[in-house]
């Protein structure tokens, strides 16, 4: 930068040199004593009319100029030299020196407020990372300060793409409550913000089965120990109503507390009451009370309650079919069909030495669609791996065809060398369909992958072994 600065120096230098002898070559001192207009420069001489003919000037001795002007080319050609020269060289060294500048830095602070929200990688975490700097460096003007709240508001609810953006603007929002800086309004809004519900059930049961529901917590609050005192959350006198009527449904405990940034899935099941609940469509809803704490973990009676929601309710419509009405399950055994699902699946298979345990193997089979594709119909499945003449027990495989998915199946115990290959064998069950969410149509004939090679894995970077 200092060879930089120094080069630019002399540029200046020399473009001032080189405009001097410009203007001594273009202009230079008059000579001799011929009258001329001291406007337009007419020469006046054997002119007898008392004004310039030229432009009109009265004529007198204080608007003559006497003297000729003789332009000196050689000065003209060195000046002209030197000022483009030192033009050039400056120009190439100036923008070489405003590129290493950050402009950003010089930003209007609304500007870079507004960057946030613009969806770009690279320009949120710029922006972000600027309003840092200029927060600790208290040239934040209390004026934004509002409307940078505002943005963080809705960035909880619309994420940015960059995942570290997301929690640090959460954890500015918890910050500024704790600090009480939010306004009333915004402290009601990120504190609703902070917990994301959804329910899902199955839309249509068969006569007699347990309705299979899950209830899906996605946490939008400050990670764990980023703050003075932990935020978290209680969903507490949880009911399911089938109908207007209780259900009683197993995997929902009178009490939960969650941490407000992680992100849970609970299974639900429960046994339908047919005696009263006839075949037909009813509303499935389930509600429970949501309470937000900032103290420490799971006790209520050191924390301090911030926010409450009683009976928040979510509720989804389910279809009861009776007895003689046709299964909600239905089998594929187009041959077109299946020969796409194999298409579309990629089986993998990884296997990890027990610690301590010479010649015991831990084996663990991966089954995922593959890049850019879904199944062309949903998989319901008991999953078996097959070598040296015997079967062992992978897993449960239950898929509908809305998503992508990956499944890694439970490890499973191996005496002896691990075997370089083996086969993968897929056998539908019609009840892992029941106990589905999202299973209807499913495929109805047993597949099987053949020499399915498997490859060692490293328990440090996937902790599959045992005790």
């Amino acid at each position: 930068m200092a060879i930089l600065q120094l080069l630019l120096t002399i540029c200046a230098a020399l473009l001032l040199v080189g405009l001097a002898l410009l203007y001594f070559g273009l202009w230079p001192r008059r000579r001799g004593e011929t009258p001329h207009c001291g406007r337009c420069d007419y020469n006046l001489t054997g002119v007898e009319s008392d004004r310039c003919p030229e432009c009109g000037t009265p004529v007198s001795d204080q608007t003559i100029v006497r003297g000729d002007r003789r332009r000196r080319r050689g000065l003209v050609a060195t000046g002209m030299i030197l000022s483009i020269l030192a033009l050039g060289v400056g120009g190439l060294v100036g923008l070489g020196m405003a590129r290493r500048v950050d402009w950003y830095r010089y930003r209007p602070t609304a500007w870079v407020i507004d960057d946030l929200e613009s969806g770009s990688t690279p320009t949120v975490r710029r922006a972000w990372q600027e309003i840092g700097t200029r927060l600790r460096r208290s040239e934040f003007g209390p004026s934004h300060r509002p409307d940078l709240i505002e943005t963080c508001l809705r960035l909880q609810v619309k994420p940015p793409p960059d995942w570290t953006v997301r929690q640090e603007t959460i954890e500015f929002l918890a910050q500024c409550y704790i600090d009480g800086v939010l306004a009333k309004a915004q402290a009601d809004t990120f504190l609703r913000q902070i917990a994301h519900v959804a329910f899902r059930a199955r839309r249509v049961t068969d006569h007699g089965c347990e309705i299979p529901a899950v209830w899906i917590y996605q946490g939008q609050g400050p990670r764990q120990g980023r703050l003075k005192e932990d935020m978290w959350i209680l969903f507490e006198s949880p009911s399911v109503l089938l109908g207007g009527k209780p259900l009683d449904y197993r995997g929902f405990s009178p009490k939960l507390a969650q941490y407000v940034s992680t992100a849970n899935r609970f299974n639900m099941k429960a046994k339908l009451p047919w005696q009263e609940a006839p075949p037909g469509q009813y509303d499935l809803s389930l509600g429970f009370t949501l309470k937000v704490f900032l103290g420490p973990f799971g006790k209520e009676d050191e924390s301090r309650l911030c926010y409450e929601q009683k009976m928040m309710t979510l509720t989804q419509l389910v279809d009861l079919r009776a007895a003689d009405q046709p299964s909600a399950i239905t089998l594929v055994d187009d041959p077109g069909i299946g020969q796409k699902l194999r298409d579309c699946l990629r089986l993998r298979a990884r296997y990890y030495q027990r610690p301590g345990r010479p010649g015991q193997y831990l084996h663990t089979l991966i089954v995922e669609t593959k890049p850019r594709t879904r199944l062309p119909v949903s998989v319901a499945a008991r999953v078996f791996v097959r070598f040296d003449g015997k079967e062992y027990p992978a897993g449960v495989l239950a898929e509908g065809t809305d998503r992508p998915f990956r499944y890694a199946g439970p490890p499973w115990d191996y005496d002896g060398p691990a075997p370089k290959s083996f086969d993968v064998i897929l056998r539908p069950d019609q009840a892992l369909a029941r106990e589905s969410i999202d299973v209807y149509a499913m495929w109805g004939g047993e597949m099987v992958f053949k020499d399915i090679p498997t490859e060692a894995g490293s328990p440090r970077r996937e902790p599959l072994a045992g005790p």
